[in-house]
């Protein structure tokens, strides 16, 4: 059965990481120390969402009990409602990679065109991500307000997180995960409001 147990509440987490990926370009691209850059940047979105229960014919069904009744009664067109149980959780709803790729890096010595150093950036094919992103255009990396942190000591990668309201269109940045646990775990425990 492919019933959705939980409904977003438009509220959403999302964590990005950078890892450099010049290894990947062959050397035989560098011209006296200068090459191109290849940037993967990691992205998770978390969401914000509201559980619910399965019914088929006014009983509650649990999704790990279905019947072999229940499933084929299902195929030919029994009705399954779902209700809201007041409860909160959060799931994963993508994650995937993004490419980004400059042809020059920019310089304050050489006067290089721009369009030479400005980075494009794509998204991997879809195959070798989990979901579909729910907020396509909500892109971290490339924001100029925007700032990847490393954390312990700079050993960590570089990461940039915010929390997005899609019903508000308001984006909060988050600057270590110390802040984002905290603000996961307050939204859980003192509800949202819509």
């Amino acid at each position: 059965m492919n019933i959705s147990l939980v409904e977003s509440t438009g509220l959403y987490y999302i964590i990005e990481r950078i890892y450099p990926r010049d290894g990947l370009i062959p050397d035989g691209f560098s011209f006296g120390g200068i090459s191109p850059s290849l940037v993967q940047v990691y992205r998770m979105v978390i969401s914000l969402s509201k559980k619910q229960d399965m019914y088929m014919e006014g009983k509650k069904i649990n999704p790990a009990d279905i019947t072999l009744w229940q499933t084929i009664k299902y195929s030919f067109g029994a009705p399954v409602h779902t209700k809201y149980t007041g409860d909160l959780a959060y799931t994963l709803a993508f994650s995937g990679s993004l490419a980004s790729f400059s042809l020059l890096p920019d310089s304050d010595v050489l006067d290089i065109p721009k369009n030479l150093t400005k980075p494009r950036t794509t998204r991997f094919s879809p195959t070798v991500n989990y979901g579909k992103d729910p907020i396509p255009n909500i892109i971290l990396y490339g924001n100029k307000n925007v700032k990847f942190t490393m954390d312990n000591g700079g050993i960590d990668t570089p990461t940039a997180m915010a929390k997005y309201n899609s019903n508000t269109k308001e984006t909060k940045f988050i600057t270590d995960k110390t802040e984002l646990a905290k603000s996961m775990l307050d939204m859980k425990k003192h509800g949202i409001k819509l």
